[in-house]
């Protein structure tokens, strides 16, 4: 881990600003109009919350092995807890599987006829909605897995959804168009078409604007009652990524040009911009303000929220392409790589708090518990709770 010293007295402001507001971090908040859509729980989606940010408001891990499962092939679906504190996650066996999240036995598991690498959120009713390779998105049941609807769209479904307020589904296809369903019926609101595939996961605003980006290169802000481009905003090579909302109302976007950029969520003007050494996953964005990304070459940056600067960095064992970083309460950022390991850092200076070996690469972003307990799963199909 490396820290520039001209960041000093950042990382001194924000150590306070952690011991300040500890374990009262993101999440779901059921406050914020981007998670009435979702269930009541910690982490109902990919990245936490509607507005993709990664923070949780729960305790960190000490890093020792609850329980683990064994899917039987690559888990690439990130996993999604319900209200009562259910684990839900796709395969590539192909199934939809539901665990109990105290002692890893599975409830039900759905089989699908493709893999599945969208990764489920859960509405606020409990029905579980994701997508397929099979270029289906689809609607269970979260008690018992019975299947509500499907929607097949033209092409594979990685993107993962969110839910609107209204209830409303939003999800993303490799056909190049975002779809709005009804989350009770299935039927198809609009859509919008970008200019490339979508694999970039939807984001939400406090307003309700949609936010997604596409292999186009660009970012799109859309109106959630029809569709209709608020603003877009074009960068330098294809976007795989999915943006990130901060408490502030800046999206920020990870691009294959190396940049990452923060974006004016209302008018879409350009704040700043980063440029890495490689390519920059998306991106976590903490309640406070700091930034954290991964990096082609294996690297974890922390950047200021107000202006990109590096506080500092961390050189992972391996690269991490699929397991983006996520935050505990107290600042802790947890990611994993591709060389068997996930890693808890200390949010303030980068150093490692501890790492857990997990004998496969980590291929999802980390998802947090109501008691803190943090799941990921792995190329070889093991899925790990780690508390």
């Amino acid at each position: 881990m490396r820290m520039p010293s001209a960041c000093a007295a950042s990382v001194l402001a924000l150590a306070a600003t952690l011991l300040a507001g500890c374990g009262t971090g993101g999440g779901t908040s059921w406050t914020d109009p981007a998670d009435m859509g979702l269930a009541r729980s910690p982490w109902p989606k990919y990245k936490g919350g509607g507005r993709n940010s990664g923070h949780s408001r729960q305790r960190s891990a000490v890093g020792a092995l609850r329980w683990k499962f064994a899917a039987g092939n690559y888990v690439g679906s990130s996993m999604a807890i319900g209200a009562d504190g259910t684990v839900y996650f796709g395969s590539h066996i192909p199934k939809l599987y539901a665990l109990d999240g105290a002692t890893g036995k599975k409830k039900w598991d759905v089989f699908i006829s493709d893999g599945i690498n969208s990764s489920p959120a859960i509405g606020a009713d409990g029905t579980v909605y994701f997508g397929s390779n099979n270029r289906r998105v689809f609607a269970l049941d979260g008690k018992t897995g019975s299947m509500r609807w499907d929607f097949r769209t033209g092409g594979w479904v990685v993107s993962s959804p969110t839910v609107g307020a209204d209830g409303t589904v939003y999800i993303g296809s490799h056909d190049r168009k975002l779809y709005a369903l009804d989350g009770a019926t299935g039927q198809k609101k609009w859509e919008f078409e970008t200019g490339g595939m979508i694999d970039s996961s939807p984001a939400l605003a406090r307003d309700g604007t949609v936010y997604i980006a596409s292999y186009d290169g660009r970012i799109y802000a859309l109106d959630p009652l029809d569709g209709h481009r608020k603003w877009s905003l074009v960068t330098g090579d294809a976007v795989d990524t999915t943006p990130a909302v901060g408490t502030n109302g800046i999206v920020y976007l990870a691009s294959r040009d190396a940049y990452l950029y923060a974006i004016e969520g209302e008018t879409g003007v350009q704040k700043w911009t980063f440029l890495a050494e490689d390519w920059i996953f998306s991106p976590a964005v903490a309640d406070y303000g700091t930034i954290y990304v991964t990096t082609g070459d294996g690297k974890v940056l922390a950047l200021r929220g107000r202006d990109g600067m590096k506080l500092w960095e961390f050189q992972m064992a391996g690269l991490s392409t699929r397991a983006i970083p996520s935050i505990a309460g107290d600042g802790t950022v947890y990611v994993g790589c591709d060389a068997n390991r996930l890693y808890a850092l200390d949010g303030v200076t980068g150093a490692a708090k501890w790492e857990f070996d997990t004998a496969s690469p980590v291929t999802t972003s980390p998802a947090i518990g109501s008691d803190g307990t943090v799941y990921v799963g792995c190329s070889d199909g093991t899925v790990f709770a780690i508390r």
